[in-house]
């Protein structure tokens, strides 16, 4: 990127080259997000699927698809579901129908959004040139890559925390350099954009609590003049968090206290098989596995992020995030003896909203992936303090280049380990299962047929169910094992006279029980299997 930062005597970059080099780098970060989104990942996630499904119902019947009238948390199998995310998907599937597209759209969009909005949150405290470093890490680290790719609902977090912080350090600094202002309005909206947070994932409200607290506190006491107007401002906002944060205390108090589910004329508060809610609190003997889960946040966990071999964020971005995210606790400390508002402050308090979150109930780096809209910033700290300790401009620039040069490599090595290897993860595919289907002929069309290696949600993401039709087929658990002559699940005695339909890697033959007096056919990535 060969940007130019700020050490005293450094020739800053022309506006118009950062302004070209800012645009291809969102270009690249559109491109990341949406080239072959259909079928990178190929493999469908369950959860994937139960939110397609919602989001469909949600669309056609005005409920989740066990019948729940616009539910505050949708149910998936036997747990909650995001709402964000299941309403933002249930509006493009009104809009163009259920597919993948549809489905893992609003992944990229708020991905999208993390990326601009992040990159907007650097740039209020290291100007433009920290912009386009947070523009690139934004735009093309792993795990942001990976989470606007996948249609899970925990992963839009990641983009309104961007959003929420954007906003609440901009409105801080216009309001402490603004005092005859009173900024009640932008106080309010921010409230609404941290209360959306809470409807991104259910145990962000962790987060959310931990933060608002720490820098409600920091914000109005921050300096004795004007903490009457502050704690109105404060008000203003609080307003619109608490309000929202009601529905999702009504989902606690149902599921906590056994209250029997809540209908009102405008949402449903559903009663849990299980819920997020339930896993909350503090296990000593545990506290060894959430150290490595924050350890993971820093390299990666290899689920549902960064491929294995790559680390989150880079693996050459460690260094400078440790760097930038010591400095952000010494600058929280002088912004506290100085009483002067700063950016620093605000990451350090959600990064402890997020450790606080994976203490209590976290065990993935996916449960507390808020938390990488601040470690960005850190990373960039980092780099800005490593090119100021530097003697001369022109060592600076040389520092910069190589290290821009090396961001680049690490960035096309992930790239091609995450687009190839992802590639060939054909496992539970969309409408995999169907094309196999359609391939019977004659007396196989009528045959019960057994397909063990998929949930039957993957199959029905191409063919839905009503709501009527799967609570009339689901198990206990939510999930619909058997419709019609199609069982999602191993047979419990291996008649002759049923076919069976298997992913290609799967693990299962039926040698041991019919012999090898079979025939099979290979349709995609399944083989069809049968006795003649």
């Amino acid at each position: 990127m060969g940007v130019e930062m700020t050490a005293e005597g450094s020739v800053p970059m022309k506006k118009t080259q950062m302004r070209w080099i800012g645009a291809g780098l969102i270009a690249i970060a559109v491109l990341l997000r949406v080239v072959f989104l259909t079928s990178i990942p190929l493999r469908v996630h369950p959860d994937e699927a139960g939110l397609g499904l919602n989001a469909w119902t949600l669309a056609e019947f005005g409920t989740d698809r066990y019948g729940n009238f616009l539910p505050v948390c949708p149910l998936n199998f036997y747990g909650e579901q995001s709402a964000f995310y299941t309403y933002f998907c249930a509006l493009l599937v009104k809009l163009f129908g259920l597919n993948l597209a549809t489905l893992r759209a609003p992944a990229v969009v708020m991905g999208l959004a993390a990326v601009l909005f992040g990159a907007g949150l650097i740039r209020e405290e290291w100007k433009e040139e920290g912009a386009l470093w947070g523009l690139f890490l934004f735009g093309t680290a792993p795990w942001f890559v990976a989470a606007s790719r996948y249609a899970l609902d925990c992963n839009s977090m990641l983009g309104m925390s961007a959003i929420a912080l954007f906003f609440w350090q901009r409105l801080c600094r216009r309001a402490s350099s603004e005092e005859e202002e009173k900024h009640y309005g932008g106080f309010f909206l921010v409230g609404v954009l941290f209360g959306a947070i809470l409807y991104t994932y259910i145990i962000a409200a962790i987060t959310v609590v931990v933060f608002w607290l720490l820098s409600g506190l920091f914000y109005w006491l921050y300096r004795r003049e004007g903490r009457g107007k502050r704690f109105r401002q404060l008000c203003f906002a609080a307003v619109p968090l608490l309000l929202m944060a009601i529905p999702l205390v009504l989902v606690v108090c149902v599921n906590i206290f056994g209250w029997e589910t809540i209908r009102t004329p405008f949402f449903t508060v559903p009663r849990l098989l299980e819920n997020r809610t339930a896993e909350v609190g503090l296990s000593f003997p545990a506290i060894r596995e959430k150290l490595m889960a924050l350890v993971h946040v820093l390299t990666t966990d290899g689920i549902y992020g960064s491929p294995a071999n790559e680390w989150n964020l880079f693996r050459i971005s460690v260094p400078f995030m440790l760097v930038g995210g010591v400095h952000s606790l010494v600058e929280t400390i002088r912004c506290f003896r100085e009483r002067r508002q700063s950016l620093h402050p605000y990451l350090i308090f959600w990064c402890a909203g997020s450790v606080v979150t994976m203490f209590l109930c976290g065990t993935y780096t996916y449960h507390v992936n808020g938390i990488f809209a601040a470690l960005v910033c850190f990373v960039v700290d980092g780099i800005v303090l490593a090119a100021s300790k530097l003697r001369s401009v022109r060592t600076e620039k040389i520092f910069l280049w190589i290290l821009a040069c090396l961001y680049v490599l690490s960035a096309v090595r992930a790239c091609r380990a995450y687009f190839v290897n992802a590639a060939g993860d054909a496992y539970q595919i969309y409408g995999g299962v169907q094309a196999a289907l359609d391939s019977l002929e004659g007396s196989q069309r009528e045959k019960e047929v057994y397909i063990p290696d998929e949930i039957g949600e993957i199959y029905f993401l191409s063919d839905p169910l009503t709501p009527e039709e799967v609570m009339r087929d689901c198990d206990a658990y939510g999930m619909v094992r058997d419709h019609g002559r199609l069982h999602f699940r191993m047979p419990e005695t291996y008649d002759r006279d049923v076919i069976f339909i298997l992913n290609e890697k799967s693990v299962f033959r039926p040698d041991a029980v019919w012999g090898r007096d079979y025939s099979e056919k290979k349709v995609g990535h399944y083989v069809v299997l049968w006795c003649e």
